[in-house]
């Protein structure tokens, strides 16, 4: 799977409504799923609970669309444990950056 976050911004907005599966490819058993990034959360600076948030959705998408698709089994389970040890981390991360 692929994760693509559109952010708006000086390359102009981008009219992806919500996160969505943009293509698949059968042979390469590849999802690239779409991210909307709120306009909010840009000017905000960012957030990174917005991102791990943001994560879980593509997850879900890419085992219906492997279901629908008929290629495999994606390992949902095994996808949202790799998205748990990346929160994290990222989480330890912030917690030392915030005793700088």
């Amino acid at each position: 799977m692929n994760v693509v976050f559109y952010v708006p911004g000086s390359l102009g907005d981008f009219d992806i409504p919500k996160i969505e599966a943009s293509r698949f490819s059968r042979k390469q058993k590849l999802l690239l799923v779409a991210v909307p990034v709120p306009k909010a959360v840009v000017q905000s600076g960012g957030s990174v609970e917005f991102v791990m948030a943001a994560l879980h959705q593509p997850n879900a998408l890419a085992a219906e669309v492997f279901a629908c698709k008929g290629v495999g089994v994606f390992d949902l389970a095994q996808a949202e444990a790799i998205l748990e040890k990346v929160g994290r981390v990222l989480a330890a991360q912030m917690g030392e950056a915030g005793e700088s």
